[in-house]
Parts: structure tokens; C-alpha cells; sequence
């Protein structure tokens, strides 16, 4: 399978769209200025490309990750991570735990990551199931304690679709990423959205 150009904008736009509008919920929850860049959306063959492309956008594999399935006409997870130093500053900030910058995040420091994740990954999600009238159950957010490989659930012979965003607290000096995975299993209805989207415009 192959995106079209067009496709891709649109899916593109989109996640900019939901991007933009998590950035402003994430916003009145911390109470500093969140900034996401503008999504790049990339098309995997399988699971193990799926997998070398979100390591090499997460080079560091210290990593506190925060991830959250979901399914109906689309399926797939949105993961949410962090450095470990920024994971514990942005636990410190939020919270009264976080442990030290060296070792795991403490109880009280995942669960500020997972809420904070909670607000990014359905605003994004939320907006890109309404704008393209697909529906979309969330799953309970959790916090991953193992590799990337558990990131990209074994979706058997299926594509992936990557979209990645990068966040960033203009007054920390930390950034995160926000990765959502596509198992395109059943694209057609996700692709005939998008294609409605573009007839509309």
C-alpha cells in the first residue's frame, strides 16, 4: 500500500490539527507554554520497519514511555515519551514525586506522566477520529517498562502508519515525542475517511 501525496498532507494536517489542539489542553494543565512541530507521517511495510523507525527517532533508549491503544475504524496505539531526565522534571513539576534524575521513575511520577499523556494522546486522536467521522475507542493509558519493541504491537502481515510530533516546554528544558502507530489491517474505511476529507475540500 502507498499514500498518495495528497493522502499524506491530509493525514498530515490532521495531526497537526489534534497536535495543536492537545498543546492547548496540555497548556492549562501544567501551566507553561507547550510548542508540538508540525507531524511527519510515514508509511512502515511491517513491524520490524515499524520498529527500526521509532528507534531511530528514539535514540535515547532511556525512555519513559507512556502508551495508549486504541480500536474501532482505526486500530493501532499512540505512545507518549520522554527522556528520563525530562520525564522526572516534568514529575517534579507536576507532582511531589519523580525519584532521582538516574534512576526509574518513582508510583507518583508515572502516574503524572500517564495523565499528562491521557490529555496529549486523546486530543490528538479525539481530533483525527471527529474531523474524519471514523470512530475510536480508547484503551486505559499505561506506562511501559520495556524496549521499543513494545511500542509497536505485533500486528501480524499488516503496514504501519507512523506520525510522529515533537513537544517541547519552551520554559524547561526538556522534549518529548509523540509517536501514534496505525495497524492498517483493515485500511480501507481509515483511507476512504481521508479520501472524503479531500473530496470535501
Amino acid at each position: 500500500m502507498i499514500l498518495s501525496d495528497n493522502q499524506r498532507d491530509v493525514i498530515q494536517e490532521l495531526f497537526n490539527i489534534g497536535a495543536g489542539r492537545a498543546a492547548a489542553m496540555l497548556n492549562d494543565f501544567v501551566q507553561q507554554r507547550v510548542e508540538l512541530q508540525v507531524p511527519e507521517v510515514y508509511l512502515c511495510a511491517d513491524r520490524d520497519e515499524a520498529i527500526r523507525w521509532v528507534q531511530e527517532t528514539l535514540r535515547n533508549q532511556n525512555l519513559a514511555v507512556v502508551q495508549m491503544g486504541f480500536d474501532g475504524d482505526m486500530t493501532g496505539s499512540a505512545s507518549l515519551a520522554f527522556s528520563r531526565r525530562s520525564a522526572h522534571l516534568l514529575a517534579s513539576m507536576l507532582g511531589d514525586g519523580g525519584g532521582k534524575p538516574d534512576e526509574a521513575l518513582d508510583a507518583i511520577g508515572e502516574s503524572v506522566l500517564i495523565e499528562v499523556g491521557n490529555v496529549l494522546m486523546s486530543g490528538v486522536m479525539g481530533t483525527l477520529g471527529n474531523m474524519l467521522r471514523v470512530e475510536v475507542h480508547y484503551q486505559v493509558p499505561l506506562f511501559l517498562r520495556h524496549g521499543v519493541e513494545m511500542m509497536v504491537a505485533d500486528g501480524g502481515d499488516c503496514a504501519f502508519l507512523v506520525a510522529r510530533t515533537k513537544l517541547s516546554l519552551a520554559d524547561l528544558e526538556m522534549e518529548g515525542v509523540i509517536i501514534v502507530l496505525f495497524s492498517l489491517r483493515s485500511h480501507d474505511a481509515f483511507l476512504d475517511a481521508v479520501d472524503r476529507c479531500l473530496e470535501a475540500s
